[in-house]
């Protein structure tokens, strides 16, 4: 079962591949709460390690979260360092 922080980074993926631009992505983390420019250092790190491996697969790279390249424990490690940031400079 994925974390939190994975669902977060396949949505984001999933919105890119779609066809959704950046701008358009960090603004639904903005709306969702996340501080504008972790939004778009997020959004900013997976579409660049999206396009390192060749962009996106077709229909949407298909079934099961092997990975294929990208190093979701560093991406997972980034989310949790940005959103625990916001919790405590929001106290």
């Amino acid at each position: 079962m994925p974390s939190e922080e994975e669902e977060i980074i396949n949505l984001i993926a999933q919105e890119l591949t779609a066809g959704k631009s950046v701008d358009s992505v960090a603004g639904e983390l903005v709306q969702a709460g996340l501080p504008q420019d972790e939004a778009y250092t997020v959004v900013n790190a997976v579409a660049q390690q999206m396009s390192r491996r060749g962009g996106p697969a077709p229909g949407g790279g298909g079934g099961g979260g092997g990975g294929g390249g990208i190093n979701w424990g560093l991406w997972m490690m980034i989310i949790a360092i940005g959103v625990l940031a916001y919790i405590i400079l929001r106290r």
